[in-house]
């Protein structure tokens, strides 16, 4: 893993982050916004990015957060959301995700976990332990920061192969919540000691 986020690692992981999540909100607001999305995640204190490299490339990356209900408000002030809200008039998706985010005032107001928010590997380097490698890294990273413990939001679908992913990390499901009129598992892996890290 690298902590290394120079422009150019940034500049990789938004165009990743553009190619795998072509329909994630933060990817509906254009190329542009996701370049400022990374850059904003990368100074905060509460925002973590971790990323793997082969050579000089990012080939998978991902964003865990100290403070999932507060992300949306802090980007609406700080980034150029508040100008692309427009964009929303043109697209049902944006739109419905952006109420959503309004009305739900956050998804876990109940429980001081970070969450994971993404993690994505490039094509072409899936099934080959990069994802783990990456999960892995981030629950070292919560362990380091003091939790004993994260979320993460997926596709209430147990067939699903990222939702299978994570029952072979040993999360477990703590509920549901409907996003983009879908329903979404919210699991949750237990840091019990230094020998769950891996």
């Amino acid at each position: 893993m690298s902590s290394a986020f120079d422009d150019g690692v940034l500049d990789q992981l938004a165009e990743l982050h553009l190619s795998i999540l072509p329909d994630s909100l933060i990817s509906l607001l254009g190329a542009r916004f996701v370049r400022q999305f990374y850059r904003y995640v990368a100074g905060t204190r509460t925002e973590h990015l971790g990323l793997e490299l082969q050579g000089d490339h990012v080939i998978g990356g991902y964003l865990l957060t100290e403070a999932p209900n507060t992300l949306f408000w802090r980007l609406l002030f700080t980034t150029d959301l508040v100008l692309r809200a427009p964009l929303a008039l043109v697209s049902p998706p944006l739109l419905r995700a952006i109420v959503e985010k309004v009305k739900s005032k956050g998804t876990r107001q109940d429980n001081t976990l970070p969450e994971l928010l993404l993690i994505y590997v490039a094509e072409s380097h899936r099934k080959k332990g990069v994802g783990m490698r990456l999960l892995n890294d981030c629950t070292a990273r919560v362990r380091s920061i003091g939790y004993f413990g994260y979320y993460v939001r997926t596709y209430d679908d147990p067939n699903d192969a990222t939702h299978r992913f994570y029952n072979r990390a040993t999360f477990v499901r703590t509920g549901t919540i409907v996003h983009g009129g879908r329903p979404m598992a919210i699991l949750e892996k237990q840091i019990l000691d230094s020998t769950e890290l891996g």
